[in-house]
């Protein structure tokens, strides 16, 4: 499957369609963060994210979640009371949101479904 590399305008688009959220995984970097600091950004990310697409390459910091536990209802003793929220760092939801974007267009051209 080959994947057309991606351009600053795509990083920007995902980044502005994202919402400000102020949650942050471990990098402690928020998305209300980078959408303030996108232009800024833009061309050394878009790089990476190039560059982890050609190398098949997905760093360790990008994988790595914190998890919060987030109490539903009942006895907060109980650990079954708590469901797991996963808060990833934003630069890997940014590459995700690319990546899940480029399967869609690939196989959208080149199969044909029944």
């Amino acid at each position: 499957m080959y994947m057309y590399p991606v351009t600053e305008k795509e990083v920007t688009e995902i980044v502005s369609g994202c919402k400000s959220k102020t949650s942050y995984g471990h990098d402690e970097i928020s998305m209300k963060t980078v959408k303030h600091v996108i232009k800024q950004i833009v061309r050394p990310l878009t790089y990476i994210f190039n560059r982890s697409l050609i190398t098949g390459l997905f760093t360790n910091d990008m994988k790595t979640a914190e998890v919060i536990p987030v109490f539903k209802s009942g006895d907060r003793l109980q650990f079954s009371n708590y469901s797991p929220i996963s808060l990833l760092p934003q630069f890997s939801k940014i590459l995700e949101e690319k990546m899940c974007s480029k399967r869609l267009s690939f196989i959208n051209q080149f199969y044909k479904w029944a």
